[in-house]
């Protein structure tokens, strides 16, 4: 027989997390107001300080990649 998972097992790590999501009206879970701060990985709201993930992110945040290139050539970001 299987393990019987409940509600509560399967956000108790980590607790819940509503996502804030864009094109959508989000309410803030702390005051319900709908003002945000936005920014790479979690949007703010601008009244209480609540801070909420961004469901689509793409990407690592602030950590650019760059891909190595034959020699003579620059890496990164050209001028």
């Amino acid at each position: 027989m299987g393990t019987l998972i409940t509600y509560a097992d399967r956000f108790s790590p980590n607790g819940y997390a509503i996502p804030y999501r864009m094109g959508e009206r989000n309410y803030c879970p702390g005051c319900t107001r709908q003002h945000w701060h936005i920014g790479r990985l979690t949007a703010e709201c601008a009244f209480c300080g609540t801070a909420i993930p961004m469901e689509a992110v793409h990407g690592y945040g602030a950590v650019q990649s760059f891909s190595s290139k034959s020699a003579g050539q620059q890496t990164g970001i050209a001028a």
